[in-house]
């Protein structure tokens, strides 16, 4: 499963509540690999949603659907956080939300990069009568301009390469083929089909031992 959300300019999975020394090793060794994956066609880490991305570990992040696709299907699940205009601008400062830079020099990079590829991101400040509060300022930045979303000509290398490990993603799933099959006849019209299957794919058709664990898949013999 693979979710799209936006920013950051990396990739997240499970698990958002624990420490991977407590994942199952064989799941956090797909995790990793086909993260790899991802990063090679993305440019973006991979991160542990609890280590990398909690920064109050007391209070970790609960309903997330990749979360819940892991831990109540036992799917492999990735959230690809697309772009980052701080990235753009080349003041990234590897942190996040809270504690992500946000500073005078960063407002000024900003506006100048906006100014360029998306004009009108930014409203200069007016002032405006209102019935409660009196005279107040508007204006500052909207967030969906360009620190949420890319402007639509950066749209398609933001699409491009995400879409591209989806893909992969995909191609790792367990591919079934009968290498053989013999059919022989027991007696009248009762026919015994015996026949070899194997898995071509990557995945194993359980997918995780995380399914296997509560019961929504079996190993197949």
């Amino acid at each position: 499963m693979q979710a799209y959300h936006s920013h950051g300019a990396i990739i997240l999975r499970p698990s958002s509540h624990m420490y991977d020394v407590d994942l199952d090793a064989d799941d956090l060794d797909t995790f990793k690999t086909l993260g790899a994956v991802g990063t090679r066609l993305t440019g973006y880490p991979v991160l542990s949603t609890f280590e990398s991305f909690t920064s109050d570990k007391k209070n970790p992040r609960h309903g997330g659907f990749t979360e819940w696709c892991y831990q109540h299907l036992g799917l492999v699940a990735f959230t690809n956080e697309l772009w980052n205009v701080e990235r753009e601008v080349g003041m990234a400062s590897g942190r996040f939300f809270e504690d992500a830079a946000d500073g005078v020099d960063l407002q000024l990079a900003l506006l100048a990069w906006a100014e360029v590829h998306a004009p009108g991101a930014f409203a200069p400040w007016a002032p405006c009568d209102h019935p409660q509060l009196g005279e107040v300022l508007v204006g500052g930045w909207d967030p969906f301009r360009i620190h949420r979303n890319p402007p639509p000509s950066f749209i398609p290398a933001v699409a491009e390469p995400n879409a591209r490990f989806t893909i992969r993603h995909a191609l790792a799933s367990p591919r079934l083929v009968v290498e053989r099959a013999e059919l022989t006849q027991v007696e009248g019209g009762v026919y015994r089909l015996r026949a070899a299957i194997a898995n071509e794919g990557y995945l194993p058709t359980h997918l995780t031992r995380r399914a296997l664990a509560i019961g929504v898949a079996e190993k197949i013999s």
